[in-house]
């Protein structure tokens, strides 16, 4: 009798650990947000991102004021655009010694050699979670101040990853694999600090001597980045943004590139000449940069 005591105790142990396939109440429950949850985290377990992403919608079609749903679509689209955000910004951040054959001064980022379809990829995943955190910071939705501290630095690091992307969009169309966007050879250097961008003169000849593309993508950038740096300032702990040297390369990189406006009659790197550079690939006003504050070839 005793043994078979212990055999009762055990099974019924075994049946409390299972994972439900004994519960009558898992098929009635399958449009509960509580089984989208288990579903999303089932998939994103497996590393499906496209069915985590699936559950994690159902979520918010249940229920668009519960900020798990958005917080898991994000989490599913990094995993379907790209694996690690850290990883992208160590790679974007990366410098190494220029090529040989280039006249420009400083660090070479490796966003130069990386191909428009793998730039594409991380464009387009880093465009669909900054909606997602967006909403979830602009509507308050997240009421845990802790929770809401990590959605920030993740929205902020995001941000930065996208507006550095952005520069290759010319046409402001969200995709970086176009006729129009493969025209952008531009490159980025690092200058101790400050960024110059290389390709402006030959950009220019492709767009018919139009700076109005380049301008408007500028703006952009511009609007991104004051997106990310305003989030930035509401983070209490910037302890993890920091050891990324994102915080520094934002502040350096949103400054610096409203230096490559072109012909639009101000003093965009504060020297007090106005449009003084011609967009010909030389530093015609010998400050160490290159194409900055400038005007056409043709004017």
């Amino acid at each position: 009798m005793k043994m078979k005591s212990i055999h009762i105790a055990l099974f019924t142990t075994l049946l409390l650990c299972s994972c439900n396939i004994f519960s009558w109440t898992w098929s009635e429950d399958e449009d509960s947000i509580k089984y989208y949850d288990d579903m999303f985290t089932k998939y994103i377990q497996e590393g499906n991102g496209d069915s985590a992403q699936f559950y994690a919608e159902k979520i918010i079609e249940k229920d668009s004021s519960e900020f798990m749903g958005h917080y898991y679509r994000a989490k599913a689209v990094r995993m379907r655009y790209f694996d690690n955000k850290y990883i992208v910004l160590q790679e974007l951040f990366k410098t190494s010694e220029p090529s040989s054959d280039s006249t420009f001064k400083g660090l070479e980022l490796p966003f130069n050699s990386l191909r428009n379809t793998q730039l594409d990829s991380i464009y387009v995943g880093t465009q669909e979670i900054n909606t997602s955190l967006a909403y979830v910071i602009d509507e308050g939705l997240c009421t845990d101040p802790d929770k809401l501290e990590l959605l920030k630095i993740d929205y902020f690091i995001v941000s930065s990853i996208h507006g550095i992307l952005s520069i290759k969009d010319l046409n402001n169309n969200g995709r970086l694999i176009d006729d129009f966007d493969y025209m952008n050879k531009l490159k980025l250097y690092n200058l101790n600090g400050t960024f110059t961008i290389e390709g402006m003169d030959s950009l220019l000849i492709a767009l018919n001597n139009d700076p109005a593309a380049i301008n408007a993508m500028i703006d952009k950038v511009g609007e991104l980045f004051d997106d990310a740096t305003e989030i930035l300032e509401s983070i209490v702990d910037t302890s993890v943004v920091s050891d990324k040297d994102v915080s520094s390369f934002v502040d350096d990189f949103s400054e610096n590139i409203n230096y490559y406006k072109i012909q639009d009659g101000i003093d965009n790197d504060g020297d007090g000449a106005i449009d003084e550079e011609i967009l010909d690939g030389i530093d015609n006003d010998n400050d160490g940069l290159v194409d900055e504050d400038s005007k056409t070839i043709s004017y």
